[in-house]
């Protein structure tokens, strides 16, 4: 019984090895790579150009985050609006690189509409209606449809989309890395060229300091409930900025902060998103 259990053994244990031999030992391949190997796409970035202006944009694959933050932290960082913390389901987009410049402004609009240079990439500061305007022209040159991005779409960009790394800024825990803020910006007391700080998990610039950005949605209060692509009430009296500026510090720059202004008369920064 001992020599028939052994010989069971050998045989066995032959096949085993001519099996993972005639695979080209895909048996251990295979489970390495489950355990050991994370395989992640190349960013995919489109380019644009308007009457000689390059602008660029990377597509943020849709998925699930949590969005805002606990009453305790709201409370803590004086911001009770960025509470409570939800979960929201968002389809894929794209969404530009950087803040809107000078330089494309130029190219888009009517330089007398506004006071512009060409050729100068620091970022512009309008009226959220000025901005929506932008964008209702740059779809028209392009046959294009851009809009703002909406809260939801800006904060999970910001966050790093599907490829988060918990930073807690934009791209980095040190803001230094990824932001124009009061200290290391205020002997300048303005804005700076876009593009020149660290960008994050999904490549975007200056997604907090430098300026404030507009966002799609009136600005009103959360609530607990699971969204699926939300754009926010339909009416209000003012609407989301998101980021912070170059004089903002501390918690101003945490991707889920969040305040309104008035479109009228209130000026800002804004990025865009292209709706396919």
């Amino acid at each position: 019984m001992r020599n028939r259990l052994l010989m069971i053994f050998l045989v066995s244990s032959f096949a085993l090895h001519c099996f993972a031999q005639a695979s080209g030992g895909q048996i251990n391949r295979i489970e390495n790579k489950k355990s050991n190997t994370k395989i992640s796409k190349p960013i995919q970035k489109e380019q644009f150009e308007v009457n000689g202006v390059k602008f660029v944009m990377v597509a943020v694959d849709g998925g699930s985050f949590t969005m805002g933050m606990s009453k305790e932290r709201a409370e803590k960082i004086g911001n009770q609006d960025a509470s409570p913390a939800h979960r929201v389901t968002l389809s894929s987009y794209k969404i530009s690189t950087t803040e809107v410049t000078h330089e494309l402004l130029w190219a888009v609009m009517n330089p007398d509409d506004l006071s512009t240079q060409k050729g100068n990439k620091m970022p512009v500061k309008v009226t959220w209606i000025y901005a929506v305007k932008f964008l209702n022209t740059l779809s028209n040159l392009l046959g294009k449809t851009f809009r703002l991005p909406t809260e939801a779409e800006w904060e999970f960009a910001a966050k790093g989309g599907n490829r988060s790394k918990g930073y807690k800024y934009p791209g980095s825990n040190r803001v230094d890395e990824v932001a124009w803020v009061d200290r290391n910006s205020n002997l300048l007391e303005k804005e700076r060229e876009v593009g020149k700080k660290k960008p994050n998990e999904v490549g975007l610039y200056d997604m907090c300091g430098n300026v404030d950005e507009w966002c799609l949605d009136w600005y009103a209060p959360y609530n607990s409930e699971a969204q699926v692509n939300p754009q926010g009430p339909e009416t209000g009296k003012r609407h989301v900025m998101r980021g912070g500026d170059y004089s903002s510090a501390g918690d101003t720059m945490l991707p889920e902060f969040r305040s309104g202004e008035y479109m009228e008369n209130c000026k800002a920064g804004f990025r865009f998103v292209l709706v396919d």
